[in-house]
């Protein structure tokens, strides 16, 4: 009996070790820009390791740790990469190891970020700011302030993206990241939605020569040369934005979804550049297929916007209005105020300034309540919202309640509609309230 009991545990331990060694080749071969052998391990590692679901802790975060890697840097699963950094985030946090609690919660944090759910990104990245902090380690400190910084710019919040972004700069630089690239994928993108082009290029031009960019995860080579791309466009240098463009597209992470949303959008802000709007409608659906796929909310949104543009110069004003109020309200759903702010702009240009949203004092509502009857029409939970917010469930209840009433309507699914009816009739025309 006790040498059957020892022969399983030992079988065991060498399934769960097996489910390590793959694990970590995964996200080796990933690294090496081999998508294909970094997927086959990934499926490998997964499978050992489901074998062994009573596996020590430590183990276990190790071998999480390493499928979150290939999941994120080389392989572009948004889904898959935050489940498994926010099981290792949860093993490191209980036996109070910095060192992976970090890195997990920062990567996840961006992960949260790109997937659209901002509200997890921001409560994601303080956790991780915090713990890195307390451990009092330059290296991960870094790594939490670029993945904060991130989910700032992406929230509309360019000041305190750009401040954090300079405190990371300001650190002493003996880590393994070079804080020059991290501040420039963290930061770069706040200032490039807020309209200095210039900045960040100036940010970008250190680090994406060929040089620097060669030791780079995948993952983090494909953004910085999207960004390049968009920098190009936005200064209007097509050469720059073709040469950037054929860069990215080399790149061994664009056949994954993440990468391909990633490289069609570029592509299609190039064929907008160049006036070939049919070309660009095209790229922008396949942009938004893959961004669903992979998941990323922000990326399908912003693939929408550029869809809205192409239907504005192929003219058709009243298409191109519709992919904006589209890309308007998810934007605001996902509290991407950037997004949302370019999509409302470019519809106004195109209805002649009418509002795709009734206003607050417009429907007797405060800014507050109307913040949270966007969210719910969209489908966020009242979990969602008060995350998102910052406010206690309790309030959110207190503020449906309210809105309901006003509304006329007793059902969420109810709300969405009451909305859409609202956002087609003429504003000075409040909908009937009700109790």
């Amino acid at each position: 009996m006790a040498s059957d009991t020892l022969a399983a545990a030992r079988a065991r331990g060498a399934t769960l070790h097996a489910a390590i060694a793959q694990a970590t080749l995964a996200a080796t071969l990933g690294a090496l820009d081999d998508v294909e052998g970094a997927r086959r391990h990934r499926s490998s590692a997964t499978a050992l390791l489901a074998r062994v679901p009573g596996a020590p802790p430590a183990e276990r975060m190790e071998a999480l740790l390493w499928l979150g890697v290939a999941d994120w840097a080389a392989l572009g699963d948004v889904r898959a990469a935050r489940d498994r950094f926010a099981r290792a985030a949860v093993i490191a946090r209980d036996d109070e190891d910095a060192a992976i609690a970090v890195p997990a919660l920062a990567i996840r944090a961006h992960a949260s970020a790109v997937a659209g759910d901002l509200g997890s990104a921001a409560t994601t990245a303080a956790a991780a700011v915090d713990a890195a902090r307390r451990a009092d380690a330059p290296d991960l400190l870094a790594l939490a302030l670029a993945a904060d910084a991130w989910q700032l710019g992406a929230r509309g919040e360019t000041a305190a993206a750009v401040a954090v972004g300079d405190e990371l700069l300001a650190l002493p630089d003996h880590g393994p990241h070079e804080l020059t690239v991290l501040a420039a994928w963290s930061a770069a993108p706040a200032l490039l939605d807020a309209g200095d082009a210039a900045r960040c290029a100036e940010l970008l031009a250190p680090v994406t020569s060929v040089e620097r960019l060669a030791p780079l995860a995948p993952r983090t080579r494909a953004l910085l040369l999207e960004l390049r791309v968009r920098v190009a466009v936005a200064l209007d240098d097509g050469d720059d934005a073709r040469r950037q463009l054929a860069a990215l597209q080399a790149q061994a992470f664009v056949q994954t979804p993440l990468g391909i949303a990633s490289s069609c959008c570029a592509a299609a802000e190039v064929a907008l550049h160049d006036d070939r709007p049919a070309n660009a409608e095209a790229l922008a659906n396949d942009a938004a297929d893959a961004a669903r796929d992979a998941p990323s909310r922000l990326l399908e949104i912003r693939a929408t916007v550029l869809a809205g543009h192409a239907q504005a110069a192929l003219a058709a004003p009243d298409v191109a209005a519709e992919r904006f109020a589209e890309a308007e309200a998810a934007a605001r759903a996902a509290g991407a105020l950037p997004l949302a702010q370019e999509a409302a702009r470019h519809r106004r240009a195109l209805t002649g300034g009418a509002d795709a949203w009734p206003s607050a004092a417009d429907y007797g509502l405060t800014v507050r309540q109307l913040e949270i009857a966007r969210l719910v029409a969209s489908g966020s939970t009242n979990r969602e919202v008060a995350e998102l917010l910052g406010i206690s469930d309790h309030t959110v209840n207190t503020h449906l309640r309210a809105i309901f009433r006003r509304f006329g309507v007793s059902r969420r699914r109810e709300l969405g509609a009451a909305l859409q009816e609202a956002a087609t009739r003429d504003a000075a025309t409040p909908p009937r309230a009700t109790g």
